[in-house]
């Protein structure tokens, strides 16, 4: 029996960044609401079902008008049996994702980054190409 393949291709058209910080999450959400005017609020944890049995459990806050959608999630599984999985495996050394979906230009990215660099409680902040990335399949929620 001949087999058919589904080949679905997905719109990647959000904005990455990913950010190195020691500060907890709940914080990180805290800091970014005040520094950025977002309204960051927890969600109930995703939970994301891989093929090989492995789920990831992440820690998720969420910021949404009508007109730009933001997430910040945590790269690293919060489940105790799965402390070594990661959202973006390529990328362990980051320990947060923003992911910005906006209609239109409604962020300024060069502002916003610099803003991010200078909070105190972040080390690192990149803007991530996700083109380039093995697992983007993942930020698809």
């Amino acid at each position: 029996m001949k087999k058919t393949k589904l080949l679905i291709d997905y719109d990647f058209g959000f904005i990455l960044i990913g950010i190195t910080t020691t500060s907890k999450d709940y914080k990180l959400a805290w800091i970014l609401n005040k520094r950025l005017q977002f309204n960051l609020s927890r969600q109930s944890d995703l939970h994301l079902p891989f093929e090989k049995g492995q789920d990831l459990t992440l820690s998720h806050y969420l910021f949404t008008t009508d007109f730009i959608q933001v997430h910040l999630v945590k790269n690293k599984s919060v489940a105790d049996s799965d402390a070594t999985a990661f959202l973006i495996p390529e990328l362990n050394h980051f320990d947060y994702f923003l992911k910005i979906e906006e209609e239109g230009e409604q962020i300024q990215l060069p502002e916003l980054l610099q803003t991010l660099r200078s909070v105190e409680h972040i080390q690192l902040v990149q803007q991530i190409d996700i083109n380039k990335l093995k697992s983007k399949e993942n930020l698809i929620f």
